[in-house]
């Protein structure tokens, strides 16, 4: 078959230049040295790809650091006590203040509406209870704190009102406002020595933190109440 005229010969190795087969000595061996190199580097680079690097654990300022601990679902929130009311506590306690307001007004209604001091005390002191979310047992030793603070409160209030200014014929105005003072001032200590009796029975839950902070206003309107409902 004749050459196409233009087209270069093929040159044997014979004919190479010196410095061509200096660097491919042997020309049947370029191909093949060649595919292995192409089948070797994908599976080098794959290789290269998966291996993870292990972070240095001695370097303090590039290491990764600890993550704290994932807290329980059902722990509170930093800087959050888990004594203080919820949105259903404070909602159930103005409805326990509706309920004892309507109470107290019973006290004052006609006679047949109106509760006896007995009645009064029983339903100012269940409400209370129900509220607290307690059972029968720690009702009635609620109840007993409630009446051992009642009778502090009363027979204070009773000895001070029999305190009476001695009778001169020129009274000294300073002294018998100094005196009313005084009596007010040691009635009023009887009071919060009483509300101890029923704070020592009220336990660490949200609700009765609500009417811990304001037992004393709650002992005093069952007092009067029972007061109330006594002199109609």
């Amino acid at each position: 078959m004749p050459v196409q005229d233009g087209a270069p010969e093929p040159r044997s190795g014979a004919n190479r230049s010196p410095l061509f087969r200096g660097i491919f000595p042997w020309p049947c061996t370029v191909v093949p040295a060649a595919l292995l190199l192409l089948l070797v580097l994908p599976v080098t680079t794959h290789a290269s790809q998966d291996q993870k690097v292990e972070p240095d654990q001695t370097d303090s300022g590039t290491g990764p650091r600890s993550e704290p601990a994932e807290e329980d679902s059902g722990s509170y929130r930093a800087g959050w006590s888990k004594l203080e009311p919820g949105v259903l506590d404070v909602q159930a306690w103005d409805w326990l203040q509706q309920d004892l307001d309507r109470m107290l007004d019973q006290t004052r209604e006609k006679a047949r509406n109106r509760l006896s001091p007995e009645a009064f005390k029983a339903k100012f002191i269940g409400a209370t209870a129900e509220f607290l979310d307690i059972d029968a047992e720690a009702t009635s030793t609620f109840e007993a704190a409630v009446n051992k603070a009642i009778t502090e409160i009363d027979q204070a209030r009773t000895d001070m009102l029999r305190q009476k200014p001695r009778t001169e014929p020129d009274p000294d105005e300073k002294a018998a406002m100094l005196a009313s003072r005084a009596g007010w001032a040691e009635y009023g200590q009887a009071q919060h020595r009483a509300v101890r009796h029923p704070l020592a029975v009220l336990q660490a839950r949200p609700r009765h933190e609500l009417l811990r902070e304001t037992m004393l206003k709650w002992l005093l309107r069952l007092d009067y109440g029972m007061s109330a409902a006594a002199s109609r």
